[in-house]
């Protein structure tokens, strides 16, 4: 499938009548289900905490944290702390480490 081309005027105005909550973010685009440009129909799904679940056919699942542990076969764990702990693609695995006190 061929996505459409990004129409970034489109994308600004569907962000200006966007909820925003007290610390401006972006509460919910769930009543934005599909993306048309007149050639092509690209259709979305957001589960209740307006996690994107259905990224144009691409099934995405969330854990309790809405924290993204599989994409269309790649997946994601993660730290107790909440931290991307590793990440698998095709098979491979990589993993994620980062000391707090080594910043620079």
């Amino acid at each position: 499938m061929t996505l459409p081309s990004l129409d970034v005027q489109s994308v600004l105005n569907r962000l200006a009548t966007a909820p925003y909550d007290a610390h401006s973010n972006v509460m919910s685009l769930s009543d934005r289900s599909a993306w048309v440009d007149g050639t092509c129909v690209v259709n979305y799904g957001w589960d209740d905490a307006s996690n994107l679940v259905d990224n144009a056919g691409t099934t995405q699942v969330f854990n309790e944290r809405n924290q993204l542990v599989d994409s269309g076969g790649s997946s994601r764990t993660y730290t107790a702390r909440g931290t991307l702990s590793s990440s698998t693609t095709d098979g491979v695995t990589s993993t994620v480490s980062c000391n707090t006190f080594d910043i620079w």
